[in-house]
């Protein structure tokens, strides 16, 4: 798939809230698979054949996994020749071996990009600013659940963005 494919499903998939990431994973031809993971190990991306299938853990919350799919998503984006036979991510968002699958390829300003377009896909500005607008406050909790979102990565969210609540 082409950049520009890449960009028109990511835009068609932000314009609504919360963002289906399941569905952008899909639109983007790979797979989403919930496994039993050890409780430190949050998902990984992982070439399977001619393509790639994201994996999360099962016994995450739901905010979790769609986070989780998210960086996944970016790892698939911006680092796709890296990937290999797989990337595994714990609760940090670092590199660790699990399962004997680890990448060395990866490293820490690449766990920071797909941190970083998790946090724009699962979290716009743009999005961010018309809720507060609607609502005529900074309200982090409503922002969480309108964005299906945890509180924490709302509130690591608005900081970054400049936006005090």
């Amino acid at each position: 798939m082409k950049l520009n494919e890449i960009l028109e499903k990511i835009n068609y998939f932000i314009r609504s809230t919360p963002v289906d990431v399941e569905g952008l994973a899909l639109a983007l031809n790979l797979k989403v698979e919930r496994h039993n993971l050890s409780d430190e190990i949050c998902g990984m991306i992982k070439k399977a054949d001619n393509n790639y299938v994201i994996v999360v853990n099962q016994h995450h919350i739901q905010t979790r996994q769609r986070l989780t799919i998210a960086h996944e998503l970016g790892h698939y984006i911006y680092h796709k020749n890296k990937i290999g036979d797989g990337i595994v991510d714990n609760a940090l968002y670092r590199q660790t071996t699990y399962s004997g699958i680890t990448n060395n390829n990866i490293n820490a300003k690449d766990e920071q990009q797909a941190n970083n377009f998790a946090a724009n896909l699962l979290m716009p500005s743009s999005s961010i600013e018309k809720i507060i607008k609607e609502l005529g406050k900074i309200d982090a909790n409503e922002l969480a659940k309108r964005l299906n979102i945890s509180v924490r990565a709302i509130e690591i969210r608005l900081n970054n963005l400049g936006i005090c609540k």
